[in-house]
């Protein structure tokens, strides 16, 4: 396998996410509000998973392509395109522009390159050695440090089970009367993109996060943001077990305290 820049790889990941988004946004007949059951859903997934892998396959039709159960951890070799063709899904459903398309290159193991498309039409991007950008302007985190002001989002996934509910609900318990407001988007990719882009503070996922948000991540890192583990280490796509991105290291460290022991026993369900 050649190996490719990862500027290129995320003007790429952008052009399919872009792609993604439009495509899905046309299952609503440009309607933003409630309606249409889970059919439209399920049409807008379908139809964001064909644009996406048309654009991929254009530029390398050789290439992996992830987008519906991905593997426990990263490919190893070759390059594997990672995407979420619509995190968010009942959030659309219901009109709600709470909703996103992401597309990741992994090349030589790593995540290299993502991009993150939220309605009604804002892009984000980043990739290794470069910036993070949302519309083509550099963003960054904010520079909240004190537990008190910060706005923490608590990400929650689809198919949320008595057990899955409780480790959300501590999340919940042991931030909340600490910080300055908790927020639940229910899509992981933007929800971190928002803390990318300053508008969150922090973001806290008590699960292990779907590979779909891998492109989110890239873009959080690449901004500035402390991305971790529940365990304080440096996040790894696909192998560590909740996720913790804050703007600050010292609001890192902060929340990290209160979240220590909390754990999800149990896999989560596929997005798709």
């Amino acid at each position: 396998m050649e190996l490719v820049e990862p500027a290129f790889l995320a003007d790429v990941a952008q052009f399919a996410a872009g792609s993604g988004g439009v495509a899905a946004s046309g299952c609503r007949g440009g309607r933003a509000r409630r309606g249409g059951g889970p059919g439209v859903g399920a049409e807008a997934i379908e139809a964001s998973r064909a644009a996406v892998r048309r654009v991929i396959g254009n530029y390398f039709p050789l290439d992996s392509v992830l987008d519906r159960e991905v593997p426990a951890g990263l490919p190893s070799s070759g390059r594997t395109w990672l995407v979420d063709p619509l995190g968010g899904t009942l959030n659309f459903v219901l009109g709600l522009g709470l909703w996103s398309v992401s597309v990741a290159a992994v090349q030589g193991g790593e995540v290299v390159a993502g991009a993150v498309w939220v309605p009604p039409d804002v892009l984000h991007a980043a990739w290794a050695g470069g910036p993070a950008l949302r519309g083509g302007s550099g963003i960054r985190p904010s520079a909240v440090s004190a537990p008190e002001d910060a706005i923490v989002s608590v990400a929650v996934p689809p198919g949320l089970s008595a057990a899955g509910a409780a480790a959300v609900s501590e999340c919940v318990r042991r931030v909340g009367p600490r910080v300055r407001g908790v927020r639940v988007f229910c899509s992981v990719a933007l929800e971190l993109c928002c803390v990318a882009s300053g508008k969150l503070d922090a973001c806290v996922c008590p699960f292990p996060v779907p590979l779909g948000a891998a492109a989110a991540a890239l873009v959080a890192r690449q901004a500035g943001c402390g991305v971790l583990g529940f365990d304080g280490r440096p996040y790894r796509t696909g192998e560590s077990q909740g996720l913790l991105t804050a703007a600050t290291p010292v609001l890192a460290e902060a929340l990290l305290g209160l979240l220590f022991g909390i754990r999800w026993e149990e896999e989560v369900p596929d997005p798709g």
